[in-house]
């Protein structure tokens, strides 16, 4: 079974909400990237696991999104981007070190997250 995951892009003011990873974490230790993770086998669907891994790692609750973007990983997991547009509570870092709002791309540490803030950002200026 092919592994999938979802991410999250909050925005605010025009900034987009990124975390900063843990540096003891297995995948990407440290880095600056857009929430989210893998689909889990109990998960419905995406916008299931998507709703999920947004409650478990920033503690909102999503009440609207549009799908963004859709890629593979180098590895060959699919990943499938959302950007959220309405949510309720106050987003913390209940998973990772900390959460940022940036508005400015060089601020993140992988190569597809500087995609997704492009793309989130031309989307919102529409």
């Amino acid at each position: 079974m092919k592994k999938t995951a979802v991410i999250g892009v909050l925005h605010k003011d025009g900034k987009l909400l990124a975390e900063k990873r843990h540096m003891n974490e297995k995948y990407f230790p440290g880095s600056i990237q857009f929430p989210g993770g893998v689909v889990e086998t109990y998960d419905k669907d995406n916008e299931e696991a998507l709703r999920r891994e947004m409650k478990e790692e920033l503690g909102v609750d999503i009440l609207s999104f549009r799908k963004l973007h859709d890629f593979v990983y180098d590895d060959g997991v699919e990943g499938h981007v959302y950007l959220i547009d309405e949510y309720n509570g106050i987003p913390e870092a209940l998973e990772g070190e900390a959460i940022l709002w940036v508005e400015d791309e060089d601020v993140l540490s992988q190569r597809i997250d500087k995609v997704i803030f492009r793309k989130a950002n031309d989307f919102l200026s529409e």
